[in-house]
């Protein structure tokens, strides 16, 4: 009896590992039963990270750096322009007349000065003769003979130029040093009964230093100035006795004398009479002067 019941386990036990071998195997010929289920997604198989090694660690990829994305307000500024050049630019300027000048010495001078640089100025100082009798030449006498008149175009004698360098650092404002050159031509006379006797006719060219200011309030200003110069054209003309003994209303006796130092005129009675004055040829000048600035 027990061992029909061994034979029987073991017959149960043959039967069913045939029937598991069976259903683990495919059939020859067949395909595999398992079939991938509808609409299911693949799933993604995560990087490989290489394992670390004793000698050199892990290797992680650089990830790129992030992006900035401004503000959808934002606008950005606009490229940088080159500068616009600049158009003709006025220079500081300045215009004067000296009224001691024209009342006393007959010459009115027109005073044109401009800035060239933060500091150094140009003058043009032109002169016109507007008096033939001024009291400075006839100084001696209310009948004095002496004539004065312009050398050169029409009216105009000439003009002088200078440079200007103002300490102030600011130009025509303040204290100034000038270096200047003047050249002026004029024509002296003597007249006797209305009608012109001796006559003589000089180019002054004069090398000058002069120290002066300015004082402006708004555009007006007062200018001043104190020159000390030299003629470089020194000329003499000198009558002794004996020329001016040889006068006559009709004969005009030659200058034959020297060291008179001036520049001397003679009258139909032997009067002699200087023009150029006691300092010749150092020439002594000065300046008062109104006028308009502009910067």
């Amino acid at each position: 009896m027990r061992a029909r019941a061994t034979a029987a386990i073991l017959v149960l036990g043959l039967a069913a590992h045939g029937a598991n071998a069976q259903s683990a195997d495919p059939m020859p010929g067949g395909s595999d039963t398992t079939a991938p289920l509808p609409n299911s997604a693949p799933v993604d198989t995560p990087p490989a990270v290489s394992a670390p090694t004793a000698d050199a660690p892990p290797t992680v990829e650089p990830s790129a750096p992030p992006t900035y994305s401004p503000p959808a307000f934002y606008e950005p500024p606009p490229p940088p322009t080159s500068p616009t050049p600049h158009g003709f630019h006025m220079p500081p300027w300045s215009i004067r007349v000296d009224p001691f000048n024209l009342l006393l010495d007959g010459r009115l001078g027109f005073e044109l000065e401009a800035g060239v640089t933060s500091f150094i100025s140009v003058e043009l100082v032109p002169i016109f003769v507007v008096n033939s009798k001024p009291p400075t030449l006839n100084f001696s006498s209310i009948d004095n003979p002496v004539r004065q008149e312009s050398n050169g175009l029409g009216a105009l004698a000439g003009s002088s130029i200078d440079v200007g360098f103002w300490l102030s650092g600011h130009v025509l404002e303040g204290y100034v040093i000038r270096a200047m050159f003047q050249n002026y031509g004029y024509a002296y006379k003597t007249v006797d009964s209305g009608h012109d006797y001796d006559r003589l006719e000089h180019t002054d060219r004069v090398l000058m230093a002069m120290f002066g200011s300015n004082s402006r309030w708004g555009a007006f200003t007062i200018a001043g100035g104190l020159g000390l110069g030299v003629d470089l054209n020194h000329q003499e003309r000198c009558f002794t006795d004996a020329d001016a003994a040889a006068a006559t209303p009709t004969t005009i006796p030659r200058p034959t004398g020297h060291g008179c130092g001036d520049l001397q005129l003679l009258d139909s009675s032997g009067n002699r009479f200087g023009v150029q004055g006691w300092a010749y040829p150092v020439v002594l000048d000065v300046r008062f002067s109104l006028g308009v600035s502009f910067d």
